[in-house]
């Protein structure tokens, strides 16, 4: 494994995450 390539796998879990809070977020707004 690079460093590079961890990072990158990183940013997307961290990607992943936001969109899935934002996800989150949303569905409390509408109920």
């Amino acid at each position: 494994f690079n460093t590079l390539t961890l990072k990158k796998l990183l940013i997307q879990l961290a990607i992943q995450q936001e969109r899935l809070a934002k996800r989150k977020d949303t569905k409390l707004m509408i109920v």
